[in-house]
């Protein structure tokens, strides 16, 4: 291993060579025998830096990477960067260790100084494609058994840009078969393979992992894979049960799950009713009463979905959650969060009174609004310096947002809003 200054600043220079050179395909560097073996003789940290600049090459220069030889080449280089390999000095405070974990990792293990770090190899997984879908599987293929030998701490950064090639290049299968085509490696094949990924990402980063098997529900859904697609959403709600800890964390999840599935058409009226109400019921479990007003509320737009032809709405479901939201955010008196929680709450009646719910009817909005009004009575003899005010709360802000956008309605001709005293 070179480590005098000198004899590192002239390897390097060597190195950067064929990297300056202009036009052409950078990555026939890897056809020079002698180039890799060159990289090897430096420290870890130079080798990042060194296989860092050829990425970035790869990237600015728009290369495609589409032989799985080329592919496999390329990361035996980027070995470094997916170990996470530490050089003899002792890494600096809060510096990475030797196993690619930091330790000043987020809850979820991911640390946004590692992630510039690895954002060369995130952008090489992009640059892996192939017209032919069989051909650019087995690139991708290739590609995976280097990613998941990546040290835990860098799993998540090199699997996730890797899964969402597989989700596209599962896309563009199902459109080949419904034109007819004859391939090796078929949609359900790809849609069985990235929940392998998502797996593997769950140890090091679980909440990264259960919205990422969200986005595997999507696409399978978009595929007409219902049954995948259940499974997803089924996982995703196990995650969320047995390993996202942190309370901010759990409403994120909820409102993720709640806002992904009315956008699904694939499932049966069972399976729809299973999911959604499960949304609702993990919401009312939640530690704070006023995430549990907020997770119930955005539980009910999973009753009234605008996905196809709907089949899944349940306008009764729907107005259960909004009036059991009410009724928990009421109970929010002593901490003082009830006045917010009507204003968000009040939302969510107006979004089901305009998509056509015929049971959240303008009587429930009239009597939530004199609720509020009484609540802000302080704010109420000028809405318009209420808002403009610089102590004004947040949600008096909100609400009188909502009231001009009410007045706006009426002004407009809306004949919803007639009888609306504002």
């Amino acid at each position: 291993v070179v480590t005098e200054k000198r004899a590192v600043a002239v390897v390097q220079d060597l190195l950067s060579l064929p990297l300056r050179r202009k036009g052409g395909d950078v990555l026939y560097v890897l056809e020079l025998t002698e180039w890799p073996r060159l990289v090897s003789r430096l420290e870890p940290d130079e080798q990042r830096r060194v296989v860092s600049r050829l990425l970035r090459e790869v990237a600015g220069r728009g290369c495609v990477i589409s032989d799985p030889l080329r592919a496999d080449r390329l990361l035996v280089l980027c070995a470094p960067l997916l170990r996470g390999d530490s050089s003899p000095a002792a890494p600096a405070n809060g510096a990475e260790t030797a196993n690619g974990a930091s330790d000043r990792s987020d809850a979820d293990g991911l640390d946004a100084e590692l992630a510039g770090e690895m954002a060369p190899v995130a952008a090489m997984m992009h640059a892996l494609a192939h017209e032919d879908t069989d051909a650019e599987a087995r690139v991708l293929n290739a590609a995976y058994k280097h990613a998941a030998a990546a040290a835990p701490g860098r799993l998540p950064h090199v699997l996730v840009p890797l899964l969402f090639r597989f989700l596209q290049l599962a896309r563009r299968v199902r459109l080949a078969e419904e034109g007819g085509a004859t391939l090796e490696v078929s949609c359900g094949k790809l849609l069985a393979f990235v929940g392998q990924i998502v797996q593997a990402v769950t140890a090091a980063a679980p909440n990264l992992a259960l919205r990422l098997y969200v986005q595997c529900a999507q696409v399978a859904d978009s595929c007409g894979d219902d049954d995948g697609a259940y499974e997803y959403l089924t996982q995703a709600f196990t995650l969320f049960e047995e390993e996202v800890a942190e309370q901010s964390a759990k409403l994120a999840a909820l409102s993720l799950l709640s806002a992904a599935l009315p956008h699904m058409t694939s499932f049966s009226a069972e399976q729809y009713e299973t999911l959604a109400r499960s949304a609702t019921q993990y919401g009312a479990t939640l530690l704070k009463k006023p995430d549990q007003a907020r997770a119930v509320a955005k539980a009910s737009f999973a009753f009234w979905p605008l996905a196809g032809l709907s089949p899944h709405r349940n306008a009764q479901r729907a107005l259960e959650c909004l009036q059991r939201a009410l009724k928990i955010a009421d109970g929010c008196k002593r901490s003082g969060m009830h006045a917010p929680l009507f204003v968000e709450i009040l939302d969510a009646y107006l979004w089901h009174y305009e998509q056509g719910n015929d049971l959240v009817t303008l009587a429930y909005i009239s009597s939530l609004m004199q609720l509020i009004d009484q609540h802000v009575a302080e704010w109420r003899s000028d809405w318009q310096a209420a808002s403009d005010a610089p102590g004004a709360p947040a949600h008096v802000v909100r609400y009188v947002a909502t009231r001009r956008h009410i007045s706006a309605k009426v002004r407009g001709g809306s004949q919803k809003y007639e009888g609306l005293q504002l």
